[in-house]
């Protein structure tokens, strides 16, 4: 490739000459056609969501992970999805409370800004993968020139850099911008991750006051110094046993040699020999055995320092190796560090319970999370920039109760027309109980906290009336607002609510009657398989199926036999256990008033016929 050339490889554009501009120019011609064509379908707030992370993000995926991007540019996209979001309008809540999960009060959007450094992060393991690939050789020398700037003789990789050298760092760099990924991640080296622990476990003995524990390099030392003394009583072990064998076959020679036979020499010469020969031949399997615990030793140091050169990130307190790692993980970690995190997230019960949201409709969710983030204009607020025909401000008057104002508390909950909705919600209660054929409870105003679906102990019938009340009750509310209706009427919120909630029971009757039928045809599959396998055991026996039906009686009948013996063998240990239970208090009594046991059943055998008289 000469200079100045432009090429396209594997879908990207390469040169020098090649802007961000050029290169990314496709992508977003695709992503604006994508926003362009689902706006249309007026979805909701968490299908666009579903759509900015899968179809619009997708488009830059592969050439932000190959690619340096800039943050004008991913602000670019970041304006991008949330204009698709708010239909190209004033955002009505945070990006940092969008990208939230579900449960927390977002709607689960994805932030462009941490998903794509996240991405950079696969470039290291491809590096310890793919070796030899010129790409891989390019980072290398990059590597190089990293080490020699900072003065790092080891890896890189472990080197806790100055904040000056991580600003030196160039964001149009691929490598050098994956080392900053990297080392904001927290991202090391098994070795330094250890050496760390072991400076904080030194840090929390010092405070609490305990003895310091030995280094590494003495316990190794310690080991060593065992294993020598170990080896060393082997050697004695084995010399006495030498020892003993050369005595017993000295046995019959004489303290005079020269009184010996020459026979006895000879037989004595080749008794020697033999012993020299066993000896080596324990000496070499025991250099052997040694040899192979010491190349046990060396393998297991060596894997122990490759190990120690392993890259990863520490995830809840545990060393992950960077091969481990999925991109979600390091996505996580950049959010909590560059998302701003509330200590309490603002959601509710239909948002974070799933028993509720999956009933809702798109209009309903996209109620509630407007609720939930205080994003519905009341009139207080309206009043400040809205104004009517006549260029007078819009009225500051709750429409539904046309005498207070309507500031936020006053439509949440005090407003006079909501205290009336919520008591005649009693007979939806009760209608939607009866239907679903469940017993009902007595039904309660609810409190405000109730009335919000907080996080509150509440009955499941009860926050489906709620969820959907509410947004009927809104919908009303905007109606006479704009001047569509001239005043509420609570019968005709009672009857939508009444249709809505019949459609609820229906699809709630659909599933069940599909979970059931989806059930009996397993059992009807088990009922087939049992039936083949008994079919092929009468085969196999040679017996017929009255035969078999009369043995599996019998053995019906021999565990109900059982069974029932369990169970009077359990009746009989408990009254046993009351008996002694009923002497052992007797005996108490007795002995708190000094009488015997005669006395006592006297007693006992005077106030039963007492008892006898009085009843007849």
């Amino acid at each position: 490739m000469e200079e100045k050339q432009v090429e396209v490889y594997l879908g990207d554009k390469i040169g020098e000459e090649v802007t961000e501009k050029e290169r990314f120019k496709e992508p977003d011609e695709k992503m604006e056609r994508t926003a362009k064509n689902w706006a249309k379908l007026k979805i909701g707030y968490y299908g666009k969501a579903i759509v900015a992370n899968t179809l619009m993000k997708a488009q830059f995926s592969y050439r932000s992970q190959v690619n340096t991007v800039t943050k004008q540019k991913k602000k670019a996209i970041q304006n991008s999805i949330r204009s698709f979001v708010w239909d190209s309008k004033k955002p009505l809540v945070a990006w940092h409370k969008l990208v939230q999960p579900i449960k927390a009060g977002g709607i689960a959007l994805i932030d462009i800004d941490c998903a794509m450094d996240a991405q950079k992060i696969s470039i290291l393991k491809h590096m310890r993968q793919k070796q030899g690939q010129p790409w891989v050789n390019w980072m290398r020398r990059k590597e190089e020139r990293v080490k020699e700037r900072w003065g790092v003789r080891g890896n890189v990789y472990e080197y806790r850099p100055k904040r000056k050298e991580l600003g030196e760092l160039k964001e149009e760099c691929l490598y050098e911008n994956m080392l900053k990924i990297w080392n904001e991640v927290g991202g090391t080296t098994r070795r330094a991750n250890t050496k760390q622990l072991t400076q904080e476990r030194k840090k929390e003995r010092k405070k609490k006051g305990e003895k310091r524990k030995e280094s590494e390099e003495k316990r190794e030392e310690k080991k060593k110094e065992r294993e020598k003394e170990k080896r060393k009583e082997e050697d004695k072990k084995i010399e006495k046993k030498r020892k003993e064998r050369r005595e017993r076959t000295w046995k019959f020679v004489q303290e005079d040699v020269s009184v010996v036979s020459e026979q006895q020499q000879e037989t004595y010469k080749v008794a020697v020999m033999i012993i020299e020969l066993e000896e080596e031949r324990e000496d070499e399997e025991v250099r052997k055995k040694r040899e192979k615990k010491d190349e046990e030793e060396e393998r297991k140091k060596e894997k122990r320092k490759r190990e120690e050169e392993d890259l990863g990130i520490e995830i809840e307190d545990r060393f992950e190796k960077i091969e481990d790692i999925k991109t979600r993980d390091i996505y996580l970690i950049l959010m909590k560090k560059r998302i701003k995190q509330e200590k309490t997230h603002k959601t509710n019960k239909a948002l974070a319970e799933d028993y509720i949201r999956n009933e809702l409709t798109t209009r309903e969710k996209t109620y509630w999370f407007k609720l939930a983030h205080r994003a519905i204009q009341t009139n207080v607020r309206k009043t400040k920039w809205l104004k009517n025909e006549n260029g007078e401000p819009h009225t500051n008057r709750c429409p539904m109760c046309k005498t207070e104002v309507e500031t936020w508390e006053h439509y949440d909950y005090d407003c006079e027309q909501v205290q009336t909705y919520m008591v005649r919600l009693k007979e939806v209660y009760e209608d939607y109980m009866t239907k679903m054929g469940k017993e009902m409870s007595i039904w309660v105003k609810p409190t405000r906290e109730e009335w919000r679906l907080d996080m509150v102990k509440m009955e499941r019938e009860k926050e489906m009336v709620i969820a959907k009340g509410r947004y009927v009750y809104e919908k009303m509310r905007c109606k006479t607002d704009y001047r569509q209706r001239k005043r509420s009427n609570v019968d005709m919120l009672i009857e939508e609510l009444k249709e809505r909630l019949e459609l609820t029971i229906e699809r709630v009757m659909k599933k069940e009657t599909e979970e059931r039928r989806k059930k009996e045809a397993k059992e009807t599959e088990e009922r087939k398989t049992d039936e083949m396998l008994k079919a092929r055991e009468r085969a196999d026996r040679g017996i017929s199926r009255e035969e078999q039906e009369a043995e599996d009686a019998a053995i019906a009948n021999w565990a109900d036999r059982q069974s029932e013996e369990k169970k009077r063998r359990k009746e009989e240990e408990k009254e046993e256990r009351e008996r002694a239970a009923d002497e052992q208090m007797r005996a108490r009594e007795r002995a708190d008033r000094g009488i015997s046991r005669e006395e006592q059943d006297a007693e006992d055998a005077a106030i039963a016929r007492w008892a006898a008289r009085q009843q007849s």
